[in-house]
């Protein structure tokens, strides 16, 4: 039988390489999609965050034995209309996509077909912020983190 209630549990492991705040920024990420977002959005962004949550929840529960399917379950649940905010560039799709690349981040060492991957979505992050100061502030910690997981 499959324990659902996992998702609502802060799960970790003792060598689980996520930050040991993710849940919390994820909590405070939610909570700035419903400050900042319209009506209209906020309930796909706070759908994409849920996602991701689960997502970190499976990879902090593996520690550092993490499945690729834990994280790339991801894409397929999130709502279209964030799939069509990440490929036009919208700001706050590419602070989500940061959070994204960060749980990346912590399995990419495990899989040769990742290499170069997160390069890329930093990169593409970086050119849709650049002019965002605020929203770039913001994307800085999940990239923050990644560097110290790739020390």
């Amino acid at each position: 039988m499959i324990d659902f209630e996992i998702y609502s549990r802060d799960v970790f492991s003792d060598d689980s390489p996520l930050p040991k705040d993710i849940f919390g920024r994820l909590h405070r990420l939610t909570a700035f999609f419903r400050r900042e977002l319209p009506e209209g959005s906020q309930r796909d962004y706070e759908l994409a965050v849920s996602e991701l949550r689960k997502a970190a929840v499976l990879l902090a529960s593996a520690g550092d034995h993490p499945e690729v399917g834990m994280l790339f379950f991801y894409p397929y649940t999130v709502p279209s209309s964030i799939i069509a905010d990440i490929q036009a560039g919208s700001p706050y799709a590419m602070v989500l996509l940061s959070y994204f690349a960060l749980l990346l981040s912590t399995i990419q060492p495990h899989f040769w077909f990742l290499e170069r991957w997160l390069e890329q979505l930093f990169d593409c992050i970086e050119f849709h912020l650049k002019g965002n100061p605020r929203l770039w502030d913001l994307a800085q910690w999940p990239r923050r983190n990644v560097a110290r997981l790739q020390t």
